[in-house]
C-alpha cells in the first residue's frame, strides 16, 4: 500500500507542476511503485465503475491491466505517423520514474484492419484506430507486481488529484488478491450462422480469380453472430481465456460499450531496443482426439503442400519487408509448431538487430497487413477482400498491441477474436484461400477457430458447438 505522505511521488508532482507553469503546457507525471502479489483478473472485475475504459493485455512474459484513460487519440484513419508524433511530444513533455519497459506511460493501441471499408454493424460509431494511455496501469512480470499512475498534469492540477488516484489503488488492491467468481456455465447463448452458404460461394469465386492468376492467396473472413439475455461478463471470458489458451496473447480493449476481446496466436512484432521478433503463422489443422492421431496429423501438417504453400507466403513477405530494416536477420530453415487447444499451426520465427532507428509503430505499418490475414499481392488480394466478403472485419485482423516512451513494446495479429456489446456480439475468423482450397474444408477451418472464444463465452471446456 502506498503512504500518501511518500516523498517521492511529492517531488514528481511538484516538479510537474513548475514544468506545466513554464511551459505553459501539459506535462505527463508518470509514477511507477512495486505492490504485493494480486490478481490481474480480479483487479479488472473489480474496476467495473470503469466498464467502457478497461483493458486487459496477458503474453509469455507479462500480464497489464489497464483502468480509466489519461489520455487518448480517436481517429478514423489508421494514422500511424499521427500517433508516432504525439509519442514523441509526450517524451519531451514527461516525466516518470519507471524502469522496466511494461511499466511507466505504456501506450495501448488497435489499428482496423481496413481502414477504407465502411463501418456497419456492430463496428458503427467505433474508430478506425484507437490509441490509449491508462491513468492506472497494474502490470504483473514474473513474480513481480507494479502499479503505475499517469496523470496529465497543467497548471491548475491539485494534489488532491494525487491523493484520489491513491486512495482508488489502495481500496482495489486490498480487495483483488484472488479471482473468485464461479465459471457457470452460459445456458442461454443463441449462436447464429451468418451467410454460410453465401461464404461458401464467396469462396469458390476467389478460388477462380485466384487460378486466373488475379492474386495467389486471398484471406476469407466470416463472422457468428451471438445472443445472451444476461449480456457478456468480460472479467469471466478472460479468465477462461488464459486457463484455456494458454500458449496465445490473451487481450480485451473497451471503447464506450463495445469490447473487443480475443487470444491470438500470432505475434506481428516486439521490439526491444536495436531487436525486433516477428512470428510467421500460417497453415493449420484440427488437433486429434488422442496423442496417436495428434502426432499424426501434426506429422502431416509439417508435409502438407497446401498448408507450406499458404506458409510459406507469410514468410517470405514479412523477410522481404524486415530484411532491408536489419543489420542481421535469423530465420528458421523449416516451419514449427505451434500448438493450441483446438489447432496446431505451421510456424516460423524470425528476429534480427536494426541498422539504425526506426520506430515500433513504423515496423507496424510496414509490416500490415499480412498475408496470414490479407493475403498476397497485398492490394489485389486486398481488393477481391473487399469485393466477395461480406462483413466489417473492424479491428479483427488489425494490429494490436503497446508502445512505450522508448519505443519498445509489442504488437500481435488482433485474431480468434469478438465484438461483444451489451446482449449481442458478434466473432470473427478466417482461413487463407489459395489455388489447393477445398470451400467445405476452409469453412470447418473456420469452425475450429471461432471455439476458443465459443468456449470460454459459454464456460464450457467442449470442443464443439451446435449453431442455429
Amino acid at each position: 500500500m502506498l503512504d500518501t505522505h511518500n516523498t517521492s511521488i511529492v517531488d514528481l508532482f511538484n516538479e510537474s507542476k513548475k514544468k506545466s507553469i513554464r511551459e505553459n503546457r501539459e506535462i505527463l507525471l508518470s509514477y511507477t511503485f512495486e505492490i504485493p502479489e494480486i490478481d490481474l483478473v480480479s483487479v479488472y472485475s473489480n474496476a467495473h465503475e470503469y466498464k467502457g475504459s478497461r483493458l486487459f493485455w496477458s503474453s509469455q512474459d507479462v500480464q497489464q491491466v489497464g483502468i480509466e484513460r489519461a489520455y487518448k487519440f480517436i481517429l478514423q484513419h489508421n494514422n500511424y505517423a499521427f500517433i508516432d508524433k504525439q509519442l514523441s511530444s509526450f517524451r519531451e513533455r514527461s516525466i516518470t520514474n519507471n524502469k522496466e519497459s511494461e511499466t511507466g506511460p505504456v501506450f495501448f493501441t488497435v489499428f482496423s484492419f481496413d481502414d477504407v471499408k465502411q463501418s456497419k454493424h456492430i463496428w458503427e460509431g467505433i474508430p478506425k484506430s484507437l490509441c490509449v494511455l491508462p491513468k492506472y496501469l497494474f502490470t504483473k512480470k514474473g513474480k513481480f507486481y507494479w502499479v503505475t499512475i499517469n496523470l496529465i498534469i497543467t497548471p491548475l492540477t491539485d494534489y488532491r488529484d494525487i491523493l484520489c488516484s491513491i486512495k482508488f489503488i489502495n481500496e482495489i488492491t486490498t480487495k483483488s488478491k484472488y479471482f473468485v467468481m464461479d465459471n457457470i456455465k452460459n445456458k442461454d447463448l443463441i449462436i447464429e450462422e451468418i451467410g454460410k452458404e453465401e461464404w461458401i460461394k464467396s469462396v469458390e469465386e476467389v478460388i477462380k480469380n485466384i487460378k486466373t492468376g488475379k492474386s495467389n492467396k486471398v484471406v476469407m473472413a466470416r463472422s457468428l453472430k451471438l445472443e445472451n439475455k444476461k449480456g457478456f461478463c468480460i472479467p469471466l471470458i478472460i479468465n477462461n481465456l488464459i486457463h484455456n489458451e494458454p500458449q496465445t496473447y490473451i487481450y480485451a480493449l473497451e471503447y464506450k460499450d463495445i469490447c473487443f476481446i480475443g487470444a491470438s496466436p500470432e505475434r506481428l512484432v516486439k521490439k526491444t531496443g536495436n531487436y525486433v521478433m516477428s512470428a510467421c503463422v500460417a497453415g493449420a489443422a484440427k488437433r486429434g482426439n488422442n496423442l496417436r492421431e495428434d502426432i499424426s496429423i501434426k506429422k502431416e501438417l509439417l508435409n502438407d503442400s497446401k498448408n507450406i504453400k499458404e506458409h510459406k507466403y507469410v514468410v517470405d513477405m514479412i523477410k522481404s519487408s524486415l530484411e532491408p530494416l536489419l543489420e542481421t536477420i535469423e530465420i528458421a530453415e523449416r516451419p514449427q509448431l505451434l500448438t493450441n487447444t483446438n489447432l496446431v499451426h505451421l510456424y516460423t520465427p524470425i528476429k534480427g538487430k536494426l541498422k539504425s532507428y526506426i520506430s515500433l509503430l513504423e515496423i507496424v505499418e510496414i509490416l500490415h497487413p499480412t498475408p496470414a490475414l490479407n493475403g498476397t499481392p497485398t492490394n489485389e488480394a486486398r481488393e477481391l477482400i473487399r469485393y466477395f466478403e461480406k462483413i466489417d472485419r473492424g479491428w479483427y485482423g488489425g494490429p494490436l498491441g503497446w508502445v512505450n516512451l522508448d519505443n519498445d513494446g509489442e504488437f500481435i495479429v488482433a485474431i480468434r477474436s469478438g465484438c461483444l456489446k451489451k446482449n449481442e456480439g458478434y466473432l470473427f475468423a478466417g482461413c487463407g484461400i489459395v489455388d489447393q482450397s477445398n470451400p467445405l474444408m476452409e469453412y470447418e477451418e473456420t469452425r475450429i477457430k471461432f471455439q476458443p472464444m465459443l468456449n470460454a463465452i459459454s464456460g464450457s471446456i467442449t470442443k464443439n458447438h451446435t449453431y442455429k
